[in-house]
């Protein structure tokens, strides 16, 4: 999210942020409050204040002196269709995308730290990056936020299913209480 108002040019994750370091009107945006009541959607640039404005998926933007200039790097081609002869294709296809999707993110100079809980989300990103090429196994440390035993939620931490990984797949790995 950012807001221009010369000479201001203030950005940050959440609208509160920018409220307070600018001095911005703090006018509702009437179009976004009903398409969040009505549960319509919110995409674009709408943001619940008239003054500040979202950046959008796949957009960036320059600031000079001269103003701010947005673009569009990328969009998705609805239109493009993907055919291989088979379904294992489809698969092999996938996890070279998602190979270099993790690779990319493993550029760290030193150690590499995956959040690692029960769920497929995480174990699937933390083998990608443990299999990687370009990245040194020993390079990345998991960690798992979990309860004390005896806590009355423990029951619910996905510990088990975080043993289960480690034990198939041995990585260096901290609980944080």
């Amino acid at each position: 999210m950012y807001a221009s108002m010369k000479p201001w040019f203030v950005f940050a994750s959440e609208s509160k942020a920018i409220l307070a370091a600018a001095d911005l009107p703090r006018d509702l945006n009437p179009l976004y409050l009903c398409l969040a009541v009505l549960g319509g959607k919110l995409e674009g640039e709408q943001t619940q204040f008239r003054s500040i404005t979202a950046l959008g998926p796949a957009c960036a933007l320059s600031v000079t002196a001269a103003g701010v200039k947005k673009w569009r790097y990328w969009q998705l081609d609805p239109e493009r269709e993907i055919r291989f002869p088979k379904d294992d294709d489809y698969v092999d296809a996938f996890e070279e995308i998602f190979q270099q999707a993790v690779d990319a993110r493993l550029r760290a100079p030193g150690g590499v730290a995956s959040m690692l809980s029960g769920g497929l989300d995480a174990t699937t990103v933390t083998q990608f990056a443990t299999q990687s090429k370009r990245f040194s196994r020993d390079r990345l440390t998991a960690y798992t936020w979990a309860l004390r035993k005896g806590d009355p939620w423990h029951e619910r931490d996905e510990r088990d299913y975080v043993e289960a990984y480690l034990a198939a797949n041995p990585i260096a790995h901290r609980y944080i209480i």
